[in-house]
């Protein structure tokens, strides 16, 4: 697999981003990023990274979508720009938000507020201030609000100036976030001018951001008691709601329209509505439940996927998943691979019988697995009683992890032989021919020592 065959197949990934068929990416990806990484091709591979946790969010699994954010994060440690971190605390405040814990995703946001500003990234400094105005209208802090949108507005003016191309994603958002300050301010006239610009820069695929505009200009209407206008665009919006399926829109829609019946005392028309929405709220209801019915499903495809994974004697990781798994752990400068075999070990289980010959592959396994764990690595049974590891470190480290190896393999009841090969990320070696090259250098524990792949 050459780098242009590579590099065809991340273009396949993106056309189905941008077809949004987020199973069929999440499928193809992984193999993807193995192949990457051996071309070390990091960039494209934080690009796939990043694009899965979007796809898990776009289908509703949010915790997951969470989850895949921490391996992205130590690949942008490692070869990543400090834009590439910037757009990471975006997309952590995003998700977060989701949750339900604003304070929380909030942070990511004041994080990644002075690193785009120190480090000049506008387009990154345009998006981190419109969440933050986002963030500080749903916490109620309207002035703060305000000075994040129109710095953003600055930024977007600024953009247009140098004739720089804007999708609907980034101006549209800006708009709807001011006119709800304005809005909020009382500042009508004003709110209505932002709201009448939205509408002319408004695509009409954006249906969801001209609900929030007719919304917004129904609470203006109602301010200013033009009563009439303000229900004939909240029956325009509902409508468009109702037949978009957009539920929260919908909900918060029909109990503007509930209260006016209400004050009108129109019996009729309370309980057409009252009907409408009492069925939007439990297709509401039955959606989340049948997201919650996907979590436990996905949860159960996990705890499946852990058993495939993992060698039932000794709880350890097993080769399926250690050759599935070597090239994503190749993330240091250089790295050492490890191949360790009991001596003997079918003349031990015939002296000494079957369990204890399980409870030495059991200790050994859990012993080195927390040696490998804890210094961030991957270990696995290979086969029968030949275990394999794979670690990240530089020169200075190399002398006192195995001095650390080699007190957890001496102190064993069975003689071990190990086999250490010291190589390079620019080496890349393909895993089947590194163990060979292993199988070659054996080794007594007491006189292990390390081997430079040339």
């Amino acid at each position: 697999m050459d780098k242009e065959e590579f590099n065809e197949l991340v273009l396949t990934l993106d056309a189905l981003i941008a077809e949004a068929k987020y199973i069929e990416y999440l499928e193809l990806c992984e193999p993807v990023i193995d192949l990457g990484l051996e071309l070390h091709a990091y960039e494209e591979i934080m690009l796939i990274m990043r694009q899965i946790s979007e796809c898990y969010y776009q289908l509703g699994h949010v915790e997951i979508a969470i989850e895949k954010l921490v391996p992205l994060k130590k690949m942008i440690e490692e070869y990543g720009s400090e834009e590439d971190y910037i757009y990471f605390l975006i997309l952590s405040y995003i998700y977060w938000d989701e949750t339900g814990d604003r304070a929380y995703a909030g942070a990511f946001l004041y994080q990644a507020l002075p690193l785009a500003r120190q480090g000049k990234y506008d387009v990154m400094l345009r998006k981190v201030l419109n969440n933050l105005t986002a963030l500080n209208i749903t916490t109620g802090h309207f002035d703060e609000a305000e000075a994040y949108a129109l710095e953003t507005h600055e930024l977007l003016k600024e953009e247009v100036d140098m004739a720089t191309k804007l999708s609907p994603t980034d101006y549209m958002p800006p708009i709807i976030n001011y006119a709800i300050i304005l809005e909020h301010q009382n500042r009508l006239e004003e709110c209505e001018r932002v709201i009448q610009r939205g509408f002319e820069m408004l695509p009409q695929t954006r249906i969801l951001s001209k609900l929030n505009l007719l919304f917004t200009l129904s609470k203006v209407r109602k301010k200013q008691l033009r009563l009439d206008e303000q229900y004939a665009i909240l029956i325009e919006a509902r409508d468009i709601a109702l037949q978009q399926h957009f539920t929260t829109n919908s909900i918060e829609i029909l109990k503007e329209l509930l209260s006016i019946y209400r004050t009108a005392n129109d019996v009729e028309q309370i309980i057409a509505t009252q009907a409408i929405y009492i069925d939007v709220l439990e297709k509401s209801q039955q959606r989340e439940f049948k997201m919650h019915l996907m979590q436990n499903d996905r949860l159960s495809s996990l705890s499946t996927e852990h058993r495939m994974s993992t060698d039932p004697l000794t709880k350890v990781y097993n080769r399926k998943y250690f050759e599935r798994s070597y090239y994503s752990h190749l993330k240091g400068q250089q790295h050492l691979f490890f191949y360790m075999d009991i001596v003997d070990f079918k003349h031990y289980n015939e002296a000494h019988g079957q369990l204890a010959s399980d409870d030495v592959l059991k200790s050994l396994a859990t012993d080195v697995n927390a040696f490998f764990t804890t210094h961030g690595g991957l270990f696995a049974r290979y086969q029968n009683a030949a275990f394999c590891g794979i670690v990240s470190c530089d020169g200075h480290e190399n002398l006192q992890m195995i001095d650390e190896l080699q007190q957890i393999l001496m102190q064993l009841s069975v003689r071990v032989v190990v086999s250490i090969m010291c190589f390079k990320k620019r080496d890349s070696l393909i895993l089947s021919n590194l163990i060979e090259q292993a199988k070659q250098h054996m080794m007594d524990v007491a006189q292990m020592e390390v081997v430079h792949h040339s």
